[in-house]
This record gives C-alpha cells, structure tokens and sequence, in this order.
C-alpha cells in the first residue's frame, strides 16, 4: 500500500519552511513510528485544501523502510517526518548554509526547530537519520543536533540509525539509485536489533 503525504507550508521572506509531515497509511492517526532528517526536500504542495503533497524520493524510500519492517502486516496509521530544521531545500549543503545564515541574522531560532520530547514519546520508535554532514563554521548545526539528542533521550523512545560517528547518521536516501535497496536491509536489521 502507498502512502499519502501531508505537510504545513509557509513561505517567509526568508525562504519556504514544511512542518507538519507525515506519511498516512489508511485512515488512523496513531503513530506508527518516526524519523528526524536534515531538512525538508523536495516535496510539493499538491492540494491546497487537504495538505496532500506529492511524494518526494526521501518519502519514498521511507515508504519502502516502513514496508520491510512491517513485512507482512497490513500498515494503518502516520509515520512523522521530522527535521532538524524546517527550512526547505533539496541540495542538503546549501540548506545547512542558509540555516546557519537565517540563525546568525535572528531569523531562524532554536525553538522554531525543536519539538518537545512529549510529542516524541507518541512514537514507538525514531530512526534518525540527519546526515552526516560536517563543517567548520556549522555550529548552529551541531547544537541543533545535541538539542535533538537531549529531547530524544529525554522521551524515553527506542531510536536507532545508521552511524557515522557521535551525533551524525546517514540519510536513509542515498542519492546513488542502487544503493537506496541496499540500505532498506540495514534499517530493517537495526530496527529489528532495537525493537526485537
């Protein structure tokens, strides 16, 4: 079963923020796991009154990592898409660059990115997968991450990714097509690792 996809959408002379993402699996709103990413990509506003967007590559693979846990259960419910912050972008570099730009200006804060590790601890599980992007002048990144980290902690939910090294994971999307199958496996055996 495909899922559909639902956003909130607000342009800012700053650039276009997504929050609100989901993916729905038939019609029941509980939580059926979670993911934090980078950023929002790619993913377009098809229908205006319903929210409804049209799927991007990241919303698929998820799609495919979701029906490999749940192999052979009928999927009902959200799978929430978070980000570490809600600026959208597909090239994930200049994303981090703007975001980085938007906090030293003030326009962009800490609390405009987080949310509460009581909304986090409606989920079953989290899978974390921001990137592992790096750079000198990226402090804002890195503490964005710690405050993730804290909230995560501080929920009590299981969590799990594909590490790098302290505080990065891979994205769950390669951008090479053939490793995108691959890596299904992986989440499936971390999932599996953590959750039993």
């Amino acid at each position: 079963m495909n899922p559909r996809g639902y956003a909130q959408f607000k342009v800012k002379d700053s650039g276009t923020f997504r929050t609100d993402t989901y993916l729905q699996y038939g019609d029941d709103k509980k939580s059926i796991g979670s993911c934090i990413l980078l950023n929002p990509g790619s993913a377009v506003l098809e229908n205006e009154v319903t929210n409804e967007v049209k799927l991007d590559d990241t919303m698929r693979q998820l799609n495919r990592i979701l029906q490999e846990i749940y192999e052979g259960e009928t999927i009902s419910g959200r799978f929430h898409i978070y980000n570490l912050f809600p600026l959208q972008q597909s090239s994930s570099r200049l994303a981090i660059d703007e975001m980085e730009n938007l906090f030293n200006r003030g326009k962009l804060s800490l609390n405009e990115c987080l949310i509460g590790s009581e909304s986090l601890a409606d989920h079953p599980w989290i899978l974390i997968g921001w990137s592992v992007a790096e750079g000198a002048g990226w402090k804002n990144l890195a503490d964005i991450r710690r405050h993730w980290m804290i909230a995560i902690e501080k929920s009590g939910v299981p969590y799990f990714g594909l590490k790098k090294r302290a505080l990065t994971y891979y994205h769950p999307c390669p951008r090479l097509h053939e490793k995108r199958l691959q890596i299904v496996q992986t989440y499936k055996e971390l999932y599996k690792e953590k959750l039993g």
